[in-house]
This record gives structure tokens, C-alpha cells and sequence, in this order.
């Protein structure tokens, strides 16, 4: 889900080792959910919903999408979102996740 207010991602299935989990971890997922918004550095978010939504699209292997400075690229290898004016971005994959 990217809009100018911010990018989320989910992933479903990951052999990364998050995190210890802040205190929110301890009572919801944790460690599947990155987000990116204007300005500010990447972050694992905990969540108690899904942005995967039956019918809503998805961004497929090869493909990018932009809304204001957020461009996020999705390949096989993963999906990488940077914010264009700050340089902050995550990439994530099943095997492993980078905030910078």
C-alpha cells in the first residue's frame, strides 16, 4: 500500500530473524510489517490487520510505483521502497530485511 502519506508492506512468508519484539510484539505480529513514510527512517511495525485485501492489486515482480517522493520496486530477489528526499528506505525478502 503506498500513498503520498506513506508506504506499508507485509510479507507473508520469511526466514529472517526480526527484531526482539517492542511491547506491542508481545501481544501482535511482529516483524512482517515495514513502513516508510516522508522524512522519516524505515521501521518493522506490530499490527493486528493484513493489507492484503482479496481483490486489491498487488505489485508484481518487475514493476515499480511512486506517490509524492516514495518509490517502491518490486523483483524476485524483493521489494525495496525509498523515500527520494530523505534517502531512507527498507528492502525486504523471504531470506532477509535492511532499514536504512
Amino acid at each position: 500500500m503506498i500513498d503520498t502519506g506513506g508506504v506499508a508492506c507485509d510479507i507473508s512468508y520469511f526466514t529472517y530473524q526480526p527484531p526482539p519484539p517492542p511491547e506491542c510484539g508481545k501481544h501482535l505480529p511482529w516483524g512482517s510489517r515495514f513502513t516508510l513514510a516522508p522524512g522519516k527512517p524505515s521501521a518493522i511495525e506490530c499490527h493486528g490487520d493484513t493489507l492484503r485485501v482479496p481483490g486489491e492489486p498487488i505489485l508484481d515482480y518487475g514493476h515499480t510505483i511512486s506517490a509524492g517522493t516514495l518509490t517502491c520496486d518490486s523483483e524476485p530477489a524483493g521489494i525495496k521502497c525509498t523515500d527520494t528526499s530523505s534517502g531512507h528506505f527498507f528492502e525486504v525478502s523471504r531470506d532477509a530485511y535492511n532499514l536504512g
